[in-house]
């Protein structure tokens, strides 16, 4: 709708949770979560308890690579999906 009046800032972001609230804006939670298990039927798996590490301890960074990507994954499933449906 602004590409037709002129407007094209460069840049422009795809926002989830504006497009979750154009499309349904009778409901009451637009989190990440809720959004991917409507879109994609996955439940994320809940978060841990933050555990303080040791002195010697480190985060399980390998965990982190590998749940950060199944996020943009599902992140990008969404967005195409909600692209489909703003047109």
């Amino acid at each position: 709708a602004l590409k037709s009046k002129g407007f094209n800032p460069k840049n422009m972001m795809f926002d989830l949770t504006i497009a979750s609230y154009i499309l349904n804006p009778a409901k009451d939670n637009y989190r990440l979560d809720e959004m991917i298990l409507e879109v994609l039927g996955i439940v994320l798996e809940s978060k841990k308890e933050n555990v303080q590490l040791g002195l010697f301890d480190t985060p399980e960074n390998e965990d982190k690579k590998e749940e950060y990507s199944r996020y943009a994954l599902y992140i990008s499933k969404c967005k195409e999906k909600y692209e489909l449906e703003l047109k």
